[in-house]
């Protein structure tokens, strides 16, 4: 079975999928999760969300609040971001 055949979509309708972006900056600020959503559109199927630590170490104070901006969505909006 085809990916896209799970999903429900075809693949032509997008231009990219799994883009990898960088939700904030190093002092940890960035556009909200759903305000990036928006900026994907209808070109990008899947992004691959990541803060920018400044330490090897996962500290909240470094990484932020990805995780919980993911949660906050509703499952339709998960299924086209992968935070890590």
């Amino acid at each position: 079975m085809r990916v896209a055949a799970r999903v429900g979509c075809a693949m032509s309708e997008y231009l990219f999928n799994d883009s990898h972006v960088h939700l904030t900056n190093y002092v940890q600020e960035g556009p909200d999760i759903r305000d990036y959503l928006a900026m994907m559109g209808d070109d990008i199927k899947r992004s691959v969300l990541f803060g920018l630590p400044l330490q090897q170490l996962w500290s909240h104070a470094e990484m932020g609040d990805v995780a919980m901006q993911f949660r906050s969505l509703n499952a339709e909006q998960q299924a086209r971001a992968d935070p890590h």
